[in-house]
């Protein structure tokens, strides 16, 4: 909910919910719904760099 009784009285309130749902919308949405180890965990598809270890279970 929107603190306040639903007001926004904040640049930061604003900025905070615009950022909750533009992440909703595109990262949470692709990370749930998306299959992303099974695209990227064959070592053919890897990048060309990686910086971290790749990915060993599902």
């Amino acid at each position: 909910g929107v603190p306040g009784n639903g007001h926004i009285t904040t640049n930061d309130q604003l900025t905070q919910i615009l950022t909750s749902i533009i992440y909703s919308c595109s990262v949470a949405h692709a990370a749930a719904n998306f299959p992303q180890y099974e695209e990227y965990g064959f070592p053919l598809k890897y990048p060309a760099m990686l910086r971290g270890k790749p990915p060993t279970e599902t």
